[in-house]
């Protein structure tokens, strides 16, 4: 087990990821990350006919339970998969 990672901290992580992929929209986000390697958020957000808050809401959801992961440049967001999250 990882270090600082009690069996309790495991578990509510795991219940977080379950959490964020009951959504239909957010595992579709994981899905289209996972084959596209990396994207941009406005990318996302015309893929799946969103405005840029509604899927910036579920981004965020994904990010807090370990899914994905940003990388900026400038003022634009690129969304990959964090695959440890997924370990």
């Amino acid at each position: 087990m990882a270090r600082g990672r009690t069996p309790r901290n495991r578990d509510e992580a795991v219940v977080a990821v379950f959490r964020a992929l009951a959504d239909v929209s957010r595992c579709r986000i994981v899905d289209l990350l996972r084959e596209a390697g990396e994207m941009r958020v406005g990318d996302l957000a015309e893929a799946f006919d969103m405005s840029l808050n509604g899927v910036s809401k579920h981004i965020k959801i994904l990010e807090s339970a370990g899914l994905v992961e940003r990388r900026r440049k400038g003022t634009t967001h690129f969304m990959s998969v964090r695959w440890e999250g997924l370990a």
